[in-house]
């Protein structure tokens, strides 16, 4: 249920917007996600990692969907914007260390 190390979803090959969803990482992963740019989908995104950082100049971004992120510690440096739901969408963060 876990990464082998810290993953940079920034790795991922270039996302279609017409995505219709995305998973990165299962219930109970303990590696660090780290998103440093924008992603932008149509569907769904779903992060689960120990630690999620979202770095300076990050957004996720969700035309159609939910934003889901589930961490033991959640790090936003992106400021208000790094987290964008279409109309109807919802985001939600779940963490035991928010900063």
């Amino acid at each position: 249920t876990s990464f082998s190390g810290a993953f940079d979803l920034g790795t991922l090959p270039p996302l279609a917007a017409t995505l219709g969803g995305l998973e990165v990482g299962a219930a109970g992963n303990t590696a660090a996600l780290t998103l440093a740019g924008p992603l932008a989908i149509d569907g769904d995104i779903v992060l689960h990692g120990g630690s999620v950082t979202l770095a300076s100049g990050a957004q996720l971004a969700s035309a159609g969907g939910d934003i889901t992120i589930g961490a033991s510690r959640f790090v936003n440096q992106a400021g208000a914007s790094a987290l964008s739901a279409g109309p109807g969408g919802h985001w939600r963060v779940w963490s035991r260390n928010p900063d």
